[in-house]
């Protein structure tokens, strides 16, 4: 699974949108950061994932300065990177 394939639970979610997106990783990552905190911590990025597992690897490849968090930097960085 690609990154900008993420689902949620919920279709009100604003990872439902992703698709819209495209491959605009900076876009997918505000749609994901409603709040514009700047990052996500691992729980709230995980919650929006199908596959905890693959999930939790890519966020610690993601998370380049090993802090916790993926800012939005390394999302679109790593995100690339990784396709």
């Amino acid at each position: 699974m690609r990154i900008w394939e993420i689902e949620t639970a919920s279709a009100a979610s604003p990872a439902a949108s992703l698709p819209a997106a495209g491959k605009d990783r900076g876009k997918m990552f505000d749609l994901i950061d409603k709040e514009q905190h700047g990052k996500l911590t691992r729980e709230f990025y995980l919650s929006r994932q199908t596959d905890a597992a693959a999930a939790t690897k890519r966020f610690d490849q993601f998370d380049a300065d090993k802090d916790g968090f993926m800012t939005r930097e390394e999302f679109i960085k790593m995100g690339k990177m990784a396709q």
